[in-house]
């Protein structure tokens, strides 16, 4: 059963010069075009990414309410740049993240087990009509099995949360009561797949080659993104976007119906044969209807999963720990973010909302 992730596309802009415009997103050191750059907006909001060109489309039409001032450039191997629209030009360079370099940790490269151990920070944000209102991060290690892993979605059930934080607002403001058509917004979705979308023997999709190692990636006849393998023919990154719109659109109960827009990245490396995911990204926007007539509430999250690169053949369950991220709680002993932060920084938009809303307590 496939995993549907809806959002709907609702942006605005102070726009006044063409239709159409259209950016280009190079590396500042070879120039060469930068695919899979998210584009977000100063809310935090995501609105799309640049393709295998490095091109990003902006359509006047899309804009409406938002009276956006900036976009946010934002990828994990990139510094993240903020451009004022009105100062945005058809070409710009971005700059490769600096490597931290921190003490390193002390593994075991020998399999004596059925199952390895992978240390991982996540974060996760949440916006309701464009407003931030809730964000977590944490620390987790999951202990995973050789076995199958022919099913990518059939995820991690052992998850030793070390530690965690978690923001909320006081009180959430929405247009009128939300009247939930899903079961999960997707709030800090910390599962971890078995394995990649593209690879697994059930996957939908199908991928052409477009040149050297990028592939197109298929879902059925419609292009959805794309992917990078290795010389064994595995995916090393994979960029997808899935829209449900219009005639498309899933018919929920009371013939309600919704239409969106959900992005998802994977990248992946083998470390002693053992083949594992380093980088985990989903975007999922909702609209869900309220119980007032015509009225809906746009609900976005955004989570990040950044593994360790290297991974434990004999780890061992934490000494204190928690299952699984309880969101109405904070959960630690030691500021683990700090270093973290340093080695993937937040968006901006997403670090100066932050003022806005409130830790929760701290059970530790």
């Amino acid at each position: 059963m496939r995993y549907l992730f809806f959002s709907i596309l609702i942006l605005s802009s102070y726009f006044s010069f063409a239709q159409s415009t259209r950016i280009i997103i190079l590396d500042k050191a070879d120039k060469k075009p930068i695919n899979g750059i998210s584009i977000f907006t100063e809310t935090g909001s995501l609105i799309g990414g640049t393709n295998k060109k490095g091109e990003f489309i902006f359509d006047k039409s899309l804009f409406g309410e938002l009276e956006m001032k900036k976009i946010i450039l934002y990828n994990v191997e990139y510094q993240s740049v903020e451009v004022p629209l009105v100062t945005l030009t058809g070409v710009i360079y971005l700059e490769k993240n600096k490597v931290i370099q921190l003490n390193p940790v002390e593994v075991t490269a020998k399999r004596i087990n059925d199952y390895y151990f992978l240390s991982a920070y996540i974060r996760s944000w949440k916006l309701v009509n464009n407003k931030l209102v809730r964000y977590g991060d944490a620390i987790t290690d999951y202990k995973i099995s050789f076995e199958d892993v022919k099913q990518p979605f059939r995820t991690q059930k052992n998850k030793y949360v070390k530690a965690f934080r978690n923001f909320k607002i006081d009180s959430i403001k929405t247009k009128s009561k939300i009247v939930s058509v899903s079961f999960k917004d997707g709030f800090f979705n910390d599962d971890v797949p078995n394995g990649d979308r593209i690879s697994s023997s059930w996957s939908w999709y199908n991928i052409k080659n477009l040149k050297d190692s990028l592939y197109d990636v298929y879902d059925e006849e419609k292009n959805v993104g794309y992917a990078v393998l290795d010389k064994e023919n595995l995916p090393i990154e994979i960029n997808v976007t899935n829209n449900f719109e219009g005639e498309e659109a899933i018919k929920i109960a009371l013939r309600w119906k919704i239409s969106g827009k959900s992005k998802n990245i994977e990248k992946w490396t083998t470390t002693n044969g053992t083949r594992h995911p380093t980088y985990l990204f989903s975007n999922k926007k909702i609209l869900e209807k309220t119980n007032v007539k015509g009225k809906s509430n746009e609900v976005e999250t955004v989570t990040e999963i950044f593994f360790d690169t290297k991974i434990n053949y004999n780890g061992i369950k934490p000494l204190k720990s928690k299952s699984n991220v309880d969101i109405d709680k904070s959960f630690y002993n030691a500021q683990y973010w700090t270093e973290e932060i340093k080695k993937h920084p937040l968006p901006g938009a997403i670090l100066k909302q932050l003022n806005h809303v409130n830790e929760l307590k701290n059970v530790y």
